[in-house]
């Protein structure tokens, strides 16, 4: 019989992109221009005049360093106020100016850029460490002050960034899998890896300072060998609305329902295998957000550590599961 390759690796010819894994969670058809506007609720910034990158990453270093706390916004008739929180318990703050320049020049070598995160992400070394690297527009000052100030041991660290005359780079911690490769690994969680794949940790600290996902997918939960998972695609935050809240809960069930049969149901169908987490899957689509289904009693009592449980899954992972690669042309 014949077997399925484990690892799939793309070479760039200069002909183009190649084509990238189907996304578990499927495509979602991009919003219309009229309806790509803030959700109800949602606090209203004022616009900063633009200034050049630098400048306003170099700003981004006076913001304060104490854990932010969340205020009330008055309901207003037909729509929904920023749901009120407790101070975070986990720290928002910035880290040095941006480098000028890019990385590439300044520090770092290409290895090869990874086509199946959520947005490619090049695996780069310097002379001290192996990161990973992501660009951004310069004017997508969004991800930029969100990849700077949110600190927190469930979401990925940035060590550096770098800014050139258009881009933004964001230099993090080395992760090379996401949960998305997890799931399309033929190996099955146990019942304390799943547990451990829940990152409600993180997603709570998002909650408590006003911001979410609205639809977290495997693809946005980064994790390495030793079993620490780390949220990305900062860019993608929303101020946090109820009807946000609920959305990730719904994902957190959704991710679990991938890990523990390879897509999303409906339902679970080995109600056997998975017994202990029937009510967990079952209460997440309407659960009015993470705080919910953190008391859970199949997440009761768990240690801090319990990440490394998963450490044996990614190991597997690592050689079993499609992945797809485009090799840097100066390796």
């Amino acid at each position: 019989m014949n077997q399925r390759p484990t690892t799939q690796i793309f070479v760039g010819d200069g002909s183009g992109q190649p084509k990238r894994a189907g996304d578990c969670h499927g495509d979602v058809p991009p919003l219309p221009a009229e309806k790509r506007r803030a959700p109800p609720g949602a606090v209203q910034r004022p616009r900063i005049a633009a200034k050049p990158i630098a400048a306003r990453l170099a700003a981004a270093t006076s913001l304060t360093t104490t854990p932010t706390t969340a205020k009330s916004t008055a309901s207003q008739p037909g729509s929904e106020a920023v749901l009120p929180r407790a101070a975070a318990k986990e720290q928002v703050v910035a880290v040095r100016a941006p480098i000028e320049g890019d990385p590439w020049a300044k520090k770092y070598k290409k290895a090869y850029t990874i086509l199946d995160f959520d947005g490619d992400a090049t695996i780069a070394a310097s002379d001290s460490r192996i990161a990973l690297v992501r660009q951004f527009p310069d004017s997508d000052q969004r991800a930029v002050q969100y990849y700077l100030q949110l600190q927190h041991r469930n979401i990925v660290e940035v060590v550096e960034a770098f800014s050139s005359q258009n881009f933004l780079y964001i230099v993090m911690e080395e992760m090379t899998l996401c949960l998305y490769h997890l799931v399309r690994c033929p190996t099955y969680p146990n019942d304390a890896q799943l547990r451990s794949s829940l990152i409600l940790d993180g997603l709570g600290f998002l909650h408590d300072t006003h911001l979410g996902y609205d639809r977290l997918r495997c693809r946005n939960v980064l994790v390495d060998r030793w079993g620490h998972m780390k949220l990305t695609n900062l860019e993608k935050l929303r101020p946090l609305t109820s009807e946000i809240e609920k959305s990730d809960a719904a994902s957190v069930g959704e991710v679990a329902l991938y890990l523990m049969q390879k897509d999303a149901g409906p339902g679970v169908r080995d109600s056997a295998q998975w017994y202990e987490f029937l009510n967990f899957v079952a209460c997440a689509p309407t659960a009015k957000g993470v705080a919910q289904l953190r008391r859970d009693s199949i997440l009761a009592n768990m240690p801090r550590n319990h990440e490394k449980q998963l450490a044996t899954l990614v190991l597997a992972a690592e050689v079993a599961s499609l992945r797809l690669y485009k090799i840097a042309e100066e390796p």
